[in-house]
């Protein structure tokens, strides 16, 4: 029973995003979400309070996907921490440039959370500087970095590459992704050769 709810609650989510990316979080409402899901609005209210609701779902699926790759790219032995940091960092660049480049009406949806919740932002935000602090105390601990403070070079990492980590910067840069991917690779190169033990 459980598992039919969680599927219904994605196929709800999905139609949701497509408005969302269609129309704007603003101008789609709920009584449209129930029809893309042929179901009615009152059934619709089973599984979701109100479009807040549903619109806060949709972004925790973004939070979630930083979430795992951190935990995927973290625990991959095959892969040392240099190559760690640059293949976190290139996947994210690309998940937000097929996400959001040409949607600009999630950005809607993003500033709308980042406003009315705040945490969610700080939290997908902390993941990725969590993620970069991580990294550099495995690399010291390996060898492959010399760092005295993995807090602070973590922090000042995430700031070095936050163009290239929160989605709404690609809004500020609209540029092919070669040429995002081309610049983050440079930004990575520079951080390592400050780093390299």
């Amino acid at each position: 029973m459980n598992q039919k709810r969680d599927d219904q609650q994605d196929k709800i989510l999905d139609a949701a995003q497509q408005r969302f990316i269609q129309y704007g979080f603003k101008k789609t409402a709920m009584a449209e979400i129930a029809k893309d899901c042929d179901m009615s609005a009152a059934n619709l209210y089973r599984y979701f309070t109100n479009k807040r609701d549903i619109g806060v779902s949709v972004v925790r699926r973004f939070v979630e996907f930083s979430r795992q790759l951190s935990a995927q790219v973290l625990g991959d032995s095959g892969l040392s921490e240099v190559e760690k940091l640059r293949r976190f960092v290139l996947e994210t660049l690309r998940f937000n440039h097929r996400v959001f480049s040409e949607q600009i009406h999630l950005f809607e949806l993003i500033q709308f959370i980042s406003t009315e919740h705040p945490g969610m932002a700080k939290e997908h935000m902390g993941i990725k500087r969590e993620f970069l602090v991580q990294v550099l105390y495995l690399g010291t601990k390996s060898g492959s970095f010399k760092v005295v403070n993995p807090e602070l070079v973590g922090q000042t990492l995430f700031d070095g590459l936050v163009k290239f980590l929160v989605p709404y910067f690609l809004m500020l840069s609209p540029l092919p992704l070669e040429k995002l991917e081309a610049q983050a690779n440079q930004v990575i190169n520079l951080f390592l050769e400050g780093l390299s033990a």
